[in-house]
């Protein structure tokens, strides 16, 4: 895991709730879909809306296979 940005400064209690669902979410989804053997999270806190008011990024990434084209993606809906 990467942390980038104040992180513990930045985000507040219900932003970091989400994250962590978020979170468990994809690396679950990595776990049991991808096959993959290397998942990779970095979580970025230096980043700048485009109303320019900070935010944050939580990217969760994989070595995994991905998607099959008819594959559900129920879970990807709740993460966006």
């Amino acid at each position: 895991a990467t942390f980038t940005g104040m992180v513990d400064v930045l985000v507040g209690e219900q932003a970091g709730r989400n994250l962590v669902a978020a979170a468990r979410e994809a690396l679950s989804n990595a776990v049991r879909h991808a096959g993959g053997s290397r998942i990779e999270l970095t979580v970025d806190a230096s980043v700048t809306l485009p109303d320019g008011r900070p935010g944050v990024r939580l990217t969760v990434a994989d070595d995994g296979v991905g998607l099959p084209p008819d594959g559900r993606r129920s879970g990807l809906v709740n993460l966006r």
